[in-house]
């Protein structure tokens, strides 16, 4: 998931389902990051990085990607209603194109029992190799 620290991994039970690659959220409600202050919904951060995370492991997973050599360039979300935080939280990406060679597109869904609690497209470039390891050494 492209992530130095495995409890910054918000992703379990990762498959692939046709041109489907499919996630459960983890839902960390001791995450300090994620959750700095009690909440009753699943938070927007949650969301975007749970996107990221599926569209990284669905470049992977469908094109042969390195997580490590893909950087976000791009996320378009809409929120469509409230994720409850006893529910499982589903996540699902597709590929829709790949532009230029360089850059994945892919549409993402989270669900929880059925119902789609938001949608977007992430956007993710290429890097070299030498950026990938200059951005290795600089942390």
């Amino acid at each position: 998931m492209a992530r130095h620290s495995f409890d910054n991994v918000v992703l379990s039970r990762i498959g692939v389902d046709g041109d489907t690659v499919r996630s459960q959220v983890l839902v960390d409600q001791a995450h300090p990051g994620l959750f700095d202050h009690p909440l009753d919904h699943v938070p927007g951060a949650l969301i975007f990085e749970a996107m990221r995370q599926t569209a990284l492991a669905a470049a992977h997973e469908l094109f042969g990607l390195s997580p490590r050599m893909l950087v976000l360039v791009g996320c378009d979300a809409v929120f469509e209603s409230f994720g409850e935080l006893e529910l499982p939280t589903d996540c699902a990406a597709v590929a829709e194109a790949e532009i230029c060679s360089r850059q994945v597109v892919l549409s993402v869904t989270l669900a929880q029992e059925g119902r789609q609690i938001a949608h977007g497209r992430v956007t993710l470039q290429r890097v070299s190799a030498s950026t990938a390891a200059l951005d290795r050494i600089v942390r």
